[in-house]
């Protein structure tokens, strides 16, 4: 949803490799555009993509990897039009092989990209308004685990004042990547944290709840059961099976 003209859009990626974007207003019938001829963008490797809304730049993106493993994002203003740049030309990033994630973070005024590299390492691309694009190597800085897949998630918390990156390590725990607002980026180990059992995780999401000034992170189990591991403001991490609580069928993904 991009809230600065009330529109709602879903980006995909078609059979010969050029990203669309199906957009429509309050009231208004669905359009569609094809972004790769609109921008001249190079056609994207991969069959994964995210888009979403930057509210302080005034901007939605799609970013997604290019065919010479670059990082490339197709942006719009409100009343303008499509643009293409190269991120990692721009924040001099390694080679990526899969965008993971992408969010806005309020408290810092950016919009930011998770992506894993060449190197296995999860890495962070980010700008600030008016400020020139950064590049930090997630992993190596908080000398966190190698991913074992690249399902992962990203978002902010407001009440925390912080922005977060899930993952799932080799050993099969969820760590989380953390950076609060004036302090620097650390890894938790969100399973051992919670107390959790290990189980092979099939999909990951995460999120914050401002009624509860919560954040979770959800995931399924090889099992189909959905579970969850969640922290209240200045509270412990806490684990609980979803399903086993609602006494929910399993999910089949």
């Amino acid at each position: 949803m991009f809230m600065l003209n009330r529109s709602q859009q879903i980006a995909c990626i078609s059979h010969d490799h050029h990203i669309h974007e199906c957009v429509a207003g309050v009231g208004g019938e669905w359009q569609q555009a094809n972004l790769t001829i609109l921008t001249g963008a190079p056609r994207t490797t991969r069959r994964f993509l995210v888009g979403y809304a930057w509210p302080e730049g005034g901007t939605r993106q799609v970013p997604y990897p290019g065919p010479e493993g670059h990082l490339h994002e197709l942006n719009v203003t409100v009343g303008g039009g499509w643009q293409r740049v190269d991120l990692t030309i721009l924040a001099g990033a390694p080679p990526v092989t899969q965008v993971t994630t992408g969010y806005s973070w309020s408290v810092g005024h950016s919009k930011q990209v998770a992506l894993v590299g060449d190197d296995d390492h999860i890495h962070e691309l980010s700008v600030e308004k008016g400020q020139p694009w950064q590049h930090i190597d997630l992993t190596a800085l908080t000398n966190a685990p190698l991913p074992a897949s690249k399902r992962m998630v990203g978002y902010e918390w407001l009440e925390g004042r912080s922005k977060q990156v899930a993952f799932v390590s080799e050993e099969g725990h969820i760590h989380e990547l953390v950076l609060v607002a004036g302090s620097a980026w650390q890894q938790v180990d969100l399973t051992e944290r919670a107390l959790a059992p290990i189980t092979p995780v099939m999909s990951i999401d995460g999120y914050a709840w401002s009624t509860n000034s919560s954040k979770q992170v959800a995931y399924v189990g090889n099992d189909g059961d959905i579970r969850q591991l969640w922290m209240p403001l200045g509270g412990p991490w806490a684990y609980e099976d979803l399903s086993r609580m609602v006494r929910t069928l399993p999910v089949r993904i």
